[in-house]
């Protein structure tokens, strides 16, 4: 296949030939902290693919927790294409720098870094008021970042009482975890500071907090090769704060390098600034205060670069699936990181939960990482065989994880096993829930489209056009948006209008065969369709709809030789801040990569749109077995 460095979007876009370094940089290796996490960009697993254990019928491997470790996407109603052309051989995700996602926010704007300075006038207030030296402000910082927690660091020896207030005011401001105090030592005043009390601090904030200023500190968060969550708990433990004072729109791939804003109450940017200085691959920047802080949903969807390796097409396979991509689209299925990557899947848990199966949805979730953590596993292993959380608790050896927090639960409720499971995040046990329902949704849209094809028929359901609405993942419309069609509709309306509910007590459903296939889906599973509020409100599914095929905005591509696999072929946020040159394709190299880029609504998965062009399963376990080459 001839190198094509010419980048397609149906119309002329230019690419620079600049110098690039050979493989891509780390950011500040060797960085002492305790806060640090290094971010390798480690192979994954390349066990070859057990397709003898594939579930011939998606249905059986809802609920049953099976005994492959790789879940496949025919386990969760992923089945059919909508594009006609032959698919082709390439690598997902070879590399995590192949897969870059960046915010795009409600203003319709790509959310980038840019910058890790603080706002001006913080900068101002740094000249004009700063009374202690460069050095001390250093050991405040390391003190911070420490594990010691009960010692107490002498800051300066000061008699006069106007210096010592103005040097308590500087660690407040500038170190909002911190107290300080005046102790008396050999007959001299000395200010010592040491780490705040949480709630004694929560009322410190509440009364230290400028009266001008917006109480929610916005900012842009770069991370490599680590998802939201993670990122956010990292975040928190190094402020000594509770993740919950984080929020966020939405959640990003962990393998990838992703970029999106995070608001935090009440914190001095100053000291979300210092964390650039401990923290591996990870940047923040881009700080800003505001009065009110980012709720989920709060964008429009995401742009992707996606690049996949070693691609064995010709240029005229290529723009005839790129071509179809733009024009047809794809299916718009939940991809498989809505079902997780352990064991047991998300959306099993979700049905325990939706059937009221409290011991069941504890086992699978106590279960689910145990093959991955010896740690883990002991503690599971124990607790089913005692079902004694305090000891498999103790077992755990001061983990920080999900399963730390149900057998906590479990030990202070008891019996009580509902109260138990409302001590994990409720976003979690939500997104439990929500998973059962978009695996519903994935294998309801596949009968349809095997059986119905891909033209709307009567009695599908659509947005109504003359009404003012917006499709939200997993949020609530309208019914009176929701039109049913008639045979009067069908020259008004395409395949890319078709919606379909995700099941729950307050949508309505297609008129035509879907409907019994949804309430056959849902009754074999033991739920009903026709009662699915739930005596947990949590767990009370209202349902919402989503469309079926999904077009990508702003599309282009082009096609790049590469003799080193481990070359990097994007140009991220860090390597533009840094002044790093943006990579120059090698002519008539060894392989070839396929380099997309494209906008995607936030609750479609670019996993998805990558199936469509390669016709092959996306799962990681398939993918890391093409990785020797």
């Amino acid at each position: 296949m001839a190198a094509n460095t010419e980048f397609h979007d149906l119309a002329a876009n230019s690419n620079e030939n600049q110098p690039r370094p050979e493989k891509r940089q780390k950011l500040d290796e060797n960085i002492p902290g305790q806060c640090k996490e290094k971010l390798s960009d480690s192979k994954e697993s390349e066990k070859s693919l057990d397709i003898q254990n594939t579930a011939e019928n998606p249905r059986k491997s809802g609920v049953n927790k099976g005994t492959r470790t790789h879940r496949l996407e025919c386990d969760v109603g992923i089945t059919q294409y909508c594009s006609t052309h032959e698919g082709f051989s390439g690598i997902l995700k070879q590399r995590y720098s192949d897969f870059l996602v960046n915010e795009i926010n409600l203003d319709g704007k790509t959310v980038h870094l840019t910058s890790t300075e603080l706002p001006e006038v913080f900068v101002q207030e740094e000249i004009e008021n700063s009374v202690l030296p460069s050095e001390m402000l250093q050991k405040l910082q390391d003190f911070v970042n420490s594990e010691d927690t009960t010692s107490k660091l002498v800051v300066a020896t000061e008699d006069d009482k106007e210096q010592r207030t103005l040097i308590h005011r500087e660690i407040r401001q500038k170190f909002p975890i911190l107290e300080s105090d005046t102790a008396d030592v050999d007959g001299h005043k000395v200010i010592r500071a040491f780490h705040a009390n949480l709630s004694d601090n929560k009322r410190r904030r509440k009364n230290d907090w400028p009266k001008d200023r917006g109480e929610y500190c916005h900012l842009v968060v770069y991370k490599e090769n680590k998802d939201t969550m993670q990122v956010i708990n990292l975040l928190a433990k190094c402020l000594k704060i509770k993740p919950d004072r984080f929020s966020y729109a939405g959640t990003k791939d962990g393998r990838a390098i992703t970029v999106q804003s995070v608001s935090v109450f009440r914190i001095d940017a100053r000291h979300l600034q210092g964390l650039n200085k401990v923290l591996n691959n990870i940047r923040v920047g881009n700080f800003e205060f505001k009065k009110t802080p980012l709720k989920l949903g709060d964008l429009k969807g995401n742009t992707f670069v996606v690049v996949l390796r070693n691609v064995g097409a010709s240029d005229e396979l290529i723009t005839t699936a790129m071509s179809s991509l733009k024009n047809i689209g794809f299916i718009n299925y939940y991809g498989l990181q809505r079902f997780g990557s352990s064991k047991n899947a998300t959306h099993a848990m979700g049905l325990c939960l939706l059937k009221s199966e409290w011991s069941e949805a504890i086992d699978l979730i106590l279960g689910s990482r145990c093959e991955q953590d010896d740690v883990l596993s002991k503690a599971y292993e124990h607790w089913t065989k005692t079902r004694n959380p305090k000891e498999s608790l103790e077992m755990l050896e001061g983990k920080k994880c999900l399963e730390t927090f149900l057998l906590e639960g479990l030990s202070k409720s008891g019996k009580d096993l509902v109260a138990a499971l409302k001590v994990l995040p409720r976003n979690t046990r939500l997104m439990f829930v929500h998973a059962y329902q978009s695996y519903i949704w994935n294998v309801v849209v596949s009968r349809r489209i095997k059986e119905l094809g891909l033209e709307p028929v009567v009695g599908d359901l659509v947005f109504d056009k003359t009404k003012s609405t917006s499709l939200l993942d997993d949020q609530f419309i309208l019914n009176e948006c929701v039109k049913l069609l008639t045979s009067e509709d069908m020259n008004s309306y395409t395949i890319h209008d078709v919606i379909m509910p995700l099941p729950g007590y307050d949508v309505t459903y297609p008129r035509h065969a879907a409907r019994a296939w949804y309430e056959e889906l849902l009754s074999h599973d033991g739920v009903d369709i026709n009662n699915m509020r739930h005596k947990v409100k949590d767990y009370s599914l209202s349902g919402a709809y989503r469309h079926v095929i999904v077009r990508p905005d702003h599309l282009t591509w082009e096609t790049v030789s590469y003799d080193d696999p481990t070359v990097s072929l994007v140009h991220t946020d860090y390597d533009r801040m840094t002044a790093v040159s943006e990579p120059v394709p090698v002519s008539d190299g060894q392989y070839h990569a396929l380099k997309m880029k494209f906008d995607l609504p936030s609750s479609s998965y670019a996993t998805m749109l990558v199936r469509e062009i390669l016709k092959t399963d996306t799962s990681p376990s398939y993918h890391s077995t093409l990785n020797k080459y």
